[in-house]
């Protein structure tokens, strides 16, 4: 076995131990982002029959409405930007919850 074969095995190894360990430490634990919001979140105004959306995006405002009929299922907007849905906490309507995720 040449001087080169003997130097390469043991960084072999070191790097085999090394990278199993880092697999095995991966598989839990706890991942921390930091960051900004880039863009101004979109506003929202309800009233009794829709909910209206304002966004500004790259610069260009843009409004869309939603009938609140229409929001019992998943409704997206602005070229899926927006997704929208309500979730009525009781049968007559009058208490809601309203999910909207940003794309």
């Amino acid at each position: 076995m040449s001087t080169s074969h003997m130097l390469l095995l043991p960084a072999a190894l070191f790097c085999a131990a090394v990278c199993s360990s880092v697999a095995i430490a991966a598989t839990g634990g706890v991942i921390y982002f930091e960051g900004a919001v880039v863009e101004t979140p979109c506003d929202v105004r309800v009233d009794a029959h829709r909910a209206t959306v304002a966004c500004d995006r790259q610069g260009q405002a843009k409004t869309q409405q939603f009938s609140l009929k229409n929001l019992a299922h998943e409704q997206s907007g602005f070229d899926n930007l927006v997704t929208m849905k309500i979730n009525y906490l009781n049968p007559a309507h009058t208490l809601a919850v309203m999910d909207i995720t940003y794309n």
